[in-house]
């Protein structure tokens, strides 16, 4: 009785391995109507078209990363070169403000050489002149040639003017003070006597 019962199992195990094949093969059957992968090919597509697609993203998380960092290091060229801008103005602002603080004490030096007639004393205050305005020069500050030249108000400021016919007319004769200039900045204007 239980032989009898294990091959109707079996029959019925066969049987529905059988319909279970049928569905499977009748699954597998494309629009071609031939037995094929189709479903498993359309799966390898949809992977393969996710790849392209987080390979494209990526790719555009590349460039956009790359953008970013070419313009945050041409920001940063920007940044050094306005710092080296400043840097130029605060350094040249320095000076100027050293150099009109010494102003005085070069009119005082300059009034002294006009009024001491002992040659000692005259030749002493010289070589402290001459050290300062060699010291003016190591800094970038020169002298502005006025006595002779055409006026120019931008360097030139006068206080008096005459009428000499050996001379053309807007040309300095005499300066009173001395002018200084670094770069293009005017630290001090030449006070002067033009001709009219």
């Amino acid at each position: 009785m239980a032989n009898k019962e294990n091959k109707e199992f079996n029959s019925n195990k066969q049987k529905h391995e059988h319909q279970s094949k049928t569905k499977t093969e009748k699954e597998n059957v494309c629009d071609c109507n031939e037995k094929c992968n189709c479903e498993s090919e359309k799966e390898t597509n949809v992977n393969n078209n996710s790849n392209d697609n987080l390979n494209n993203n990526a790719n555009i998380n590349n460039v956009n990363y790359l953008e970013v960092a070419q313009r945050i290091q041409a920001e940063f060229e920007n940044y050094k070169r306005r710092n080296k801008d400043i840097e130029k103005v605060s350094y040249n602002n320095g000076i100027v403000n050293a150099v009109r603080s010494m102003l005085p004490v070069i009119d005082s030096f300059n009034q002294a050489i006009e009024g001491i007639k002992d040659e000692n004393t005259l030749k002493g205050l010289n070589i402290i002149r001459n050290q300062i305005m060699a010291a003016f020069t190591s800094l970038g500050v020169k002298p502005i040639e006025c006595v002779g030249k055409k006026f120019d108000p931008n360097f030139h400021n006068a206080v008096l003017a005459v009428e000499d016919s050996e001379y053309e007319s807007g040309v300095v004769l005499e300066e009173f003070q001395q002018g200084f200039m670094l770069d293009d900045i005017i630290i001090r204007h030449s006070v002067v006597k033009i001709n009219k």
